[in-house]
């Protein structure tokens, strides 16, 4: 992303990033990269970020066991993710302030030990706003080979409504397994936040 004439004397400061809101404060302009080739030229910066906010989206929109834009090894590879309510029942969006799961489907092709996984949540801008993360709390999984899953609950949702992009990682013993960036779209709903009983 080129930047505007910093020091009055005619020179552009290249400024790359996938944080929007330090591209919006420090950028007059945008190129939009895709796979290291220019994709869209110079833009007004709002044009250029609303431009790949929406190649963020795209990315989404192709099934998680059907993305190769992945990192690791491949012993271990996302195959879905799901949101579900309190009581374990599927949901489109999960809801700000309520108590959800949310369920990570995984394949192995051999026994795993010490795995970890992860989970950001990044809003439109690129800004992290959450990580659960098994490393925070100094847990593992073994995973034999096959197709697995693990639920993790989150009591009282934390993220205001809103649409996110969720980054996806595994690891075991310090070796990247699979590493999924905007893995999903999703949009936060509002909860009943008061708990009325409704």
């Amino acid at each position: 992303f080129p930047s505007h004439d910093t020091d009055g004397q005619g020179r552009t400061v290249l400024f790359v990033s996938h944080n929007m809101g330090a591209v919006q404060n420090l950028c007059s302009s945008v190129l939009v990269m895709k796979n290291g080739q220019v994709h869209v030229p110079k833009l007004p910066t709002v044009q250029g970020i609303a431009h790949f906010n929406q190649m963020m989206i795209e990315k989404t929109e192709v099934q998680l066991n059907q993305r190769i834009d992945r990192s690791g090894s491949g012993w271990l590879r996302f195959q879905g993710l799901e949101w579900l309510d309190k009581n374990k029942q599927s949901i489109n969006n999960p809801l700000c302030g309520l108590d959800i799961y949310f369920r990570i489907v995984v394949d192995t092709i051999k026994h795993l030990r010490n795995v970890t996984l992860s989970v950001g949540i990044n809003n439109l801008n690129g800004d992290s706003v959450a990580l659960f993360s098994t490393k925070l709390t100094n847990s593992t999984f073994e995973f034999i080979e096959g197709t697995s899953f693990v639920d993790c609950r989150i009591d009282k949702f934390p993220i205001s409504p809103g649409m996110y992009l969720v980054n996806l990682y595994a690891e075991s013993d310090g070796e990247i397994l699979d590493w999924v960036q905007e893995s999903n779209l999703i949009e936060v709903d509002s909860g009943d936040l008061i708990v009325t009983g409704k």
